[in-house]
């Protein structure tokens, strides 16, 4: 919301130069950091996954992908450390801008994190009543019967960002 009361131009172009810098860090998450690869293998696989079509695709169309698996990895990191209370948070951050990263949820049942599972309820909890007083509630108690108007494909639905569509 505060990004709307920019102009068209200067919104896009802060969302596209976070795409860039979401597309940097997840990058370097993944492939800069592991310092047992090579100097050259590290940029040539930076290289060829910031070339890759689907991520072209993705920047073209200032699509949200790049910056939701930054944020599983950064989720998947958190769980590494035992952060649950963040991770828990970040995951349902990012629920509220797709559902499919709710199918950790279910891998962390299978792994007994209840913590996380229990923040990651606070979490779309919070982020519901959030959209409720942006968007007003009769629009959100009517979000999950109108599931299947909006999308066949569950990949791309969100909580938040259908809710005003309705």
């Amino acid at each position: 919301m505060p990004v709307s009361y920019l102009g068209a131009r200067a919104a896009y172009r802060l969302w596209v130069g976070f795409q860039f810098f979401s597309l940097a860090a997840l990058l370097y998450l993944l492939i800069g950091a592991d310092r047992s690869l090579t100097t050259a293998t590290r940029v040539s696989l930076a290289s060829l996954g910031a070339l890759c079509n689907p991520v072209y695709t993705n920047l073209y169309y200032t699509q949200v992908q790049v910056p939701i698996l930054l944020g599983m990895v950064i989720v998947q990191r958190l769980l590494a450390r035992r952060a649950d209370a963040g991770a828990g948070l970040l995951l349902a951050f990012l629920a509220h801008m797709k559902l499919y990263p709710l199918a950790i949820a279910g891998y962390l049942v299978i792994r007994g994190r209840w913590r996380a599972i229990a923040w990651l309820g606070v979490g779309t909890i919070a982020g519901v009543v959030l959209a409720g007083l942006a968007a007003g509630w009769p629009l959100v108690v009517k979000f999950p019967s109108h599931l299947g108007i909006i999308s066949n494909d569950l990949s791309q639905l969100s909580i938040s960002g259908h809710v005003v569509d309705l």
